[in-house]
């Protein structure tokens, strides 16, 4: 079974200050924030911490063996984004935002570029992670790959009741927009769309799912996203029905 995917960020002093942001999400120690599953009993344990590597990393943790995977770009190639947006520093955003409530970590996750098919790193988590995970590929055929939280039991029955409440997820990217690497961090606020479009006019905004993505200055070279939406209750995690990836 998977046991935990652990984002790994080589510099102290910065992530201290992100994970300091994501308090009201995990419970915060020492150079590391472990995310709040919605059931004890779910699998994986996902956090964020401290650890001196060359690079970001994220590190999932099987019985006997780990995979680390760098969010990094490999394809050689440099491809601007389509997109229009700037970078704010975290104590803008934190600024900006001390007086919301924020409430609910639907998902974090990782994007890693590649321009040919399904870049080959996120192709090994599906043959090795999958078969110990709730892993589900995205329905409608985007390279959007979510692992679920899940217990022991369901993940080795196969069944696992989709209309319980199931974060936070994880997400796994393969995408050929641009060539950035991107981790992503979608979480809500008690605030409606239209203030949060007000406060980052710096971010990409999408009206039909009510969120803004407001990008952070970060010293590795990759894009660092908190996708912020409108708090809106409910969970998602039905939309997956029939789409386990049971085994590579």
């Amino acid at each position: 079974m998977l046991q935990a995917v652990t984002f790994k960020f080589p510099d102290q002093d910065y992530g201290n200050r992100l994970f300091s942001l994501l308090a009201p999400f995990g419970l915060l120690g020492d150079d590391k924030i472990l995310f709040t599953k919605a059931s004890p009993d779910f699998y994986p344990n996902i956090a964020f911490c401290n650890v001196p590597t060359t690079g970001l990393m994220v590190q999932f943790e099987l019985p006997g063996q780990s995979i680390d995977i760098e969010v990094v770009n490999k394809t050689g190639e440099e491809k601007l984004s389509p997109e229009k947006y700037s970078l704010i520093p975290i104590e803008d955003f934190v600024a900006r935002t001390k007086q919301w409530e924020f409430v609910g970590l639907d998902h974090v996750g990782f994007n890693l570029p590649w321009f040919d098919g399904l870049h080959p790193d996120i192709a090994k988590l599906r043959e090795e992670v999958a078969p110990h995970s709730a892993y589900y590929l995205f329905p409608t055929g985007e390279d959007w790959d979510f692992i679920l939280p899940a217990t022991e039991e369901e993940i080795d029955s196969n069944k696992i009741d989709l209309s319980k409440v199931r974060r936070p997820k994880l997400e796994i990217v393969s995408f050929e927009k641009a060539s950035t690497p991107l981790i992503q961090i979608d979480l809500s606020v008690r605030q409606k769309f239209e203030d949060i479009v007000m406060a980052f006019p710096e971010g990409i905004a999408d009206s039909n799912l009510k969120n803004v993505w407001v990008y952070l200055t970060n010293p590795y070279g990759i894009d660092i996203c908190l996708v912020v939406g409108e708090h809106q209750g409910n969970d998602w995690s039905g939309f997956f029905e029939g789409h386990r990836l049971a085994s590579g």
